[in-house]
């Protein structure tokens, strides 16, 4: 994955809980254009964030209407809630952060956005993005795709990410700064977990500790 950041617009899908290399790239960019016209891809951060929780590493997986293997719009995917994942994420997290020194902090709103009565995954991932940028004290400037493009007119504008930052990529490239996590002395430290890995274990330092993520090319 090439990162530029000489361009002025990231253009990118908007991620459930999303991963700190994705916050990275978003305080990074003046402007921010959401995807939302491509089709849904498998094995994505779409409906898909990883914490890490006392066994290590955990996925946390929103089920779908017509399940992952189709081939529809971002904007039109239906979230399957006659599962009742949402409760079962939310005591993930309680499980996993609930002694971290920022959880109680900012437990409440979080608590009362999984209570939301949305089926449309993206307008629920956007929720999640507002507060953690509000939590980030980041505002962010977004928009979001009305067609599909894969050609832009002015070059340099955009770094297209869509499709790029996924669950499977590797992460060699990258150097992540270390900050504690509860049960990392019994799985080590596990990198580019959920940003809210890093928000509650260290709150307004949050910022600091993304920024200094490095790529080497």
């Amino acid at each position: 994955m090439q990162l530029s950041h000489k361009k002025v617009k990231l253009l990118i899908e908007p991620h459930y809980l999303p991963s700190i290399l994705f916050i990275q790239q978003c305080l990074t960019y003046q402007q921010i254009e959401f995807e939302q016209v491509a089709n849904y891809q498998r094995s994505s951060y779409f409906n898909r964030a990883y914490i890490a929780g006392a066994n290590g590493k955990q996925r946390l997986t929103i089920p779908l209407q017509g399940g992952n293997r189709q081939k529809i719009m971002l904007k039109n995917i239906e979230m399957d809630n006659s599962v009742k994942w949402q409760r079962i994420h939310w005591q993930a997290l309680q499980s996993a952060y609930a002694k971290s020194a920022y959880f109680e902090y900012y437990e409440p709103e979080l608590k009362q956005l999984f209570t939301q009565k949305t089926t449309n995954l993206l307008q629920w991932n956007i929720s999640f993005l507002k507060f953690i940028f509000s939590c980030l004290n980041f505002n962010i400037n977004y928009s979001f795709t009305d067609s599909y493009k894969d050609k832009f007119q002015v070059k340099n504008e955009v770094l297209d990410l869509r499709n790029k930052i996924r669950p499977n990529m590797s992460l060699q490239q990258f150097e992540f700064q270390k900050y504690y996590q509860l049960f990392q002395e019994k799985n080590g430290f596990i990198n580019n977990m959920s940003v809210l890995d890093v928000l509650f274990s260290t709150g307004p330092n949050t910022v600091a500790i993304i920024k200094s993520t490095k790529f080497s090319s």
